[in-house]
């Protein structure tokens, strides 16, 4: 056993396996600084983030808390069902995510917290906006990295094995799960729908249409003008893949 593992940390080339690395450091910071906007702009998240933010509401944790603990989860389920799309990338987000949330949103929560008042619909805005794009482009350098998926993610391609469904519908009918679960919790849909909280500004909700309808073009056109650059900055991961090349 012990010259099998031997013989696949060195089947990796050093060199690319380092810059993947940082690659998907900086697409995990650059991702939850997103996901921090998204809370902080009050407007609305991702429909996985509006669970999240129920299961703050409910417990009192904080978001990081509660990312922490659904990673957790999540990431045991992978280690049961798909092994095969577990790597670096996916375990070190399973731990950093959850800090990173609370760090951001402590950092720009408390810049909003000192705006005055005729600022802070335009401060919300800006984040939202900021948010929309640093998800898009952290989403796309994950990818590009190709370091392992999101427990997230490992849940659509596991249930598009067992059940042959396209991983697009099933893509939409987890993020319709878990935002309609959420808004149960009271999340910050849910708070604004259900009128738990009708203090909210009437804008509320329009970070979650904004996100869905503009994640996934902006992280197409990151990818498709970085794939090639990053290709060969990156170099193959494998040294059988340098072997097929030359």
């Amino acid at each position: 056993m012990g010259t099998k593992i031997k013989n696949y940390i060195l089947s990796y080339n050093a060199g690319s396996f380092v810059k993947r690395l940082l690659m998907v450091l900086l697409s995990l910071v650059l991702m939850n600084f997103g996901i921090a906007c998204y809370y902080q702009c009050c407007l609305g998240t991702d429909p996985f983030s509006v669970f999240v933010d129920g299961e703050h509401s409910l417990f009192n944790l904080t978001y990081g808390q509660c990312t922490l603990i659904n990673n957790l989860f999540l990431f045991a389920f992978m280690l049961l069902t798909m092994r095969k799309y577990i790597h670096v990338g996916s375990i070190i987000g399973v731990f950093i995510s959850g800090w990173l949330i609370d760090l951001f949103n402590g950092l720009i929560g408390q810049f909003m917290a000192n705006l005055a008042e005729k600022y802070v619909l335009a401060a919300q805005i800006s984040l939202l906006l900021i948010g929309l794009v640093a998800f898009a482009v952290s989403v796309g350098l994950y990818i590009n990295a190709d370091m392992g998926i999101s427990a997230v993610e490992g849940i659509v391609l596991w249930l598009e094995e067992k059940t042959k469904i396209n991983a697009r519908w099933l893509r939409i009918a987890e993020d319709i799960f878990f935002m309609l679960l959420g808004m149960l919790l009271g999340g910050l849909a849910g708070r604004t729908v259900f009128g738990i909280n009708p203090d909210l500004a009437p804008l509320t909700g329009i970070g979650t249409v904004v996100g869905a309808f503009g994640t996934g073009p902006i992280m197409k056109w990151f990818m498709d003008v970085t794939e090639k650059p990053f290709k060969k900055w990156f170099g193959p991961l494998r040294k059988t893949e340098a072997t097929k090349e030359a």
